[in-house]
């Protein structure tokens, strides 16, 4: 099996234009709903949905969301911050 890191790396870097914005304006304000809104829109990827899944607690998986919205946000930096 794939090391976690390996998999969210390949995991962000396929998506398309349109989903990385989406994800990207959940992560950036993180208002009421955002994160239940990237939680749904990620649980999409079977993958992805497997390692939220074994989150233990609440908390385990807001870090883990988090974590992955890192990844969500360096990404979008590096495609979409050259364009302006």
């Amino acid at each position: 099996m794939k090391n976690i890191d390996t998999m969210l790396k390949e995991y962000v870097r396929r998506l398309n234009d349109d989903d990385l914005r989406y994800l990207f304006s959940r992560y950036s304000q993180l208002l009421c709903g955002d994160r239940a809104d990237a939680i749904n829109f990620l649980s999409q990827a079977k993958d992805v949905d497997r390692w939220l899944s074994s989150a233990s607690s609440s908390f385990e998986l807001f870090n883990m969301v988090d974590e992955l919205g890192e990844l969500v946000t360096e990404a979008y930096n590096a495609k979409f911050e050259d364009r302006k």
